[in-house]
């Protein structure tokens, strides 16, 4: 799972370079800017839906409340990119 804006560079190229190597992935964008289909946290995303690893690259002010989304569904791998501490 890739947490950041969709309109960011970075993010698009996570996204891209995770599908051309066959990862199945979500994107959850926080800063609503992804279009409707893009849930906004992880608390939106169905319960069933299992995420063994989170790429943050989102703003710090973001941070602690995806850390603690990612504590509730049981995630225990959060890559944490520079600048989004």
């Amino acid at each position: 799972m890739v947490v950041g804006r969709g309109t960011n560079n970075i993010v698009q190229q996570f996204l891209a370079h995770l599908s051309d190597r066959g990862r199945v992935l979500t994107h959850v964008d926080p800063y609503q800017g992804s279009g409707p289909g893009v849930p906004k946290s992880l608390a939106d995303l169905p319960p069933d839906i299992a995420i063994d690893v989170v790429d943050l690259c989102a703003n710090p002010s973001f941070g602690e409340k995806i850390i603690e989304d990612c504590k509730i569904r049981g995630v225990k791998n959060v890559f944490t990119q520079p600048g989004a501490s």
